[in-house]
């Protein structure tokens, strides 16, 4: 088991986003918001799905930087 929580976080945050699955669920949500953004009745509702839409990308965003992280860790521990 890895000690490191940098290169332990890194590794799980991985293996999420290389699930079918998930990417899948990603880019099924992200058009649905996209859509329904697109069909919005109302200001209010166009803001929700603006919102809801930019929360799934940080959500993602996030998850990338942590296998980054890891990444940068990795290499840099090589190098000492």
């Amino acid at each position: 088991m890895i000690s490191d929580p940098t290169l332990r976080i890194g590794d799980q945050a991985k293996k999420i986003l290389e699930e079918e699955s998930v990417r899948t669920a990603f880019d099924s949500l992200k058009s649905s918001l996209v859509h329904q953004w697109i069909t919005a009745e109302s200001d209010t509702l166009r803001e929700k799905c603006w919102h809801s839409y930019h929360a799934v990308s940080n959500l993602q965003n996030e998850l990338h930087a942590q296998v980054q992280r890891a990444i940068r860790k990795r290499k840099q521990s090589k190098e000492d």
